[in-house]
């Protein structure tokens, strides 16, 4: 069984990525022949890049810094049409840093609570710093947040899991 709830920010969707919508996307006229990188309305510009390894964000795949940390550059096909790191990706990133967090084992994910508090450039080398919260005979609960360079927090994961 699973339960999701989502709140959203919603703005207008950007004509294509790099920029929050500020203006009206194009109409349906054609792209200016004169602009060579223009590209005919309602096309996907992200169709061009490369597709996202989701076997990137394997606990047994995430490389590690010097303290431990997880350390993960997005790169750009992890981009959504704001021009930044898509929360998907974000939210799989925290999850498996909590899944490769010493002792996490067997231990089988309940459930997860993700806040985006900061938008994550896909060229940002972000670090996972996890905590265990509780760690019971049955339950454990991990924090989870996902610092940008500057030592900011971008992302604040909160997962528990039930041991087996």
């Amino acid at each position: 069984m699973a339960h999701v709830v989502a709140t959203f920010a919603l703005t207008g969707v950007p004509a294509g990525p790099g920029g929050l919508a500020t203006a009206p996307a194009p109409g349906p006229t054609a792209p200016d022949a004169t602009d060579p990188d223009a590209t005919a309305p309602g096309t996907d510009v992200r169709a061009a890049l490369p597709p996202f390894d989701a076997s990137r964000l394997r606990p047994e795949n995430l490389e590690r810094d010097a303290d431990g940390d997880v350390v993960f550059t997005p790169g750009p096909s992890t981009t959504n049409l704001n021009g930044t790191t898509h929360g998907a990706v974000l939210s799989g990133l925290a999850a498996a840093a909590q899944s490769a967090h010493p002792g996490a084992g067997d231990a089988r994910p309940l459930s997860t609570t993700v806040e985006f508090l900061r938008p994550v450039q896909v060229t940002d080398r972000l670090r996972a710093r996890t905590v265990a919260i509780r760690d019971g005979r049955r339950f454990r609960t991990l924090s989870t947040e996902l610092l940008l360079p500057d030592g900011r927090t971008a992302v604040r994961a909160v997962g528990t899991a039930l041991r087996r």
